[in-house]
């Protein structure tokens, strides 16, 4: 089995609407590019009495993380428990949030046994929300301004991951009855291949469902 690391560290950076807000209270224009941290900017949070970027956060808050598209990851071969392979199989995903420099800030999210990867966010295609929503985005418990969340569909998943419903390359045909036994094991080890290629050593966490 394939372990999936942990991180302590978490690196906080300001977010480009944390800038924007203190620019849109009460008072006269600012000088074109005045920034978060001059003069003008101190004179107008302290007028505001509760801060133009607090007022900032709970509208994006409310806004979510916005319009997503699943992302798709290929592995060329996999060797489950039970010692069969599966070639060309393809996880789907999606990400939410910034991966900070050091790569110490991502959570993986992990969903229940019939879930997917649409955690967060309106599907660009179905227009639908995230079966989680209202615990990932700006300001939320997974806060997108500090954390770069991943959602992937476990293998067998059939939600845009590699499973019964998918075509098997060898036959040319759907998996169906053919596609082999998966196990808990083997659905980390396929997330673990992905969390590579995101480049990430470390993870500061992982939260899920029932599995």
């Amino acid at each position: 089995m394939h372990s999936l690391g942990f991180h302590g560290g978490v690196h906080e950076s300001v977010a480009p609407a944390e800038v924007a807000c203190v620019l849109q209270g009460e008072g006269p224009a600012p000088e074109p590019g005045a920034l978060e941290g001059s003069p003008h900017d101190e004179r107008r949070v302290a007028a505001d009495g509760e801060s133009g970027i607090e007022r900032a956060r709970q509208d994006s808050a409310q806004a979510g993380v916005g319009v997503v598209e699943a992302r798709y990851f290929t592995i060329d071969s996999l060797t489950l428990e039970n010692g069969e392979k599966l070639e060309h199989l393809t996880l789907a995903y999606e990400t939410y949030g910034a991966l900070n420099e050091d790569k110490t800030n991502a959570i993986l999210i992990l969903h229940a046994l019939s879930g997917d990867a649409h955690a967060a966010g309106v599907d660009a295609e179905h227009n639908n929300p995230g079966w989680w929503d209202s615990m990932i985005g700006p300001g939320r418990a997974f806060d997108t301004y500090k954390y770069f969340v991943i959602c992937a569909n476990v293998l067998g998943g059939c939600k845009g991951s590699t499973g019964p419903s998918s075509i098997n390359p060898a036959t040319g045909r759907h998996y169906a009855l053919d596609f082999p036994i998966v196990t808990i094991n083997d659905m980390a080890d396929a997330q673990k291949r992905l969390i590579d290629h995101l480049g990430i050593d470390k993870l500061l966490t992982a939260v899920g469902g029932s599995m």
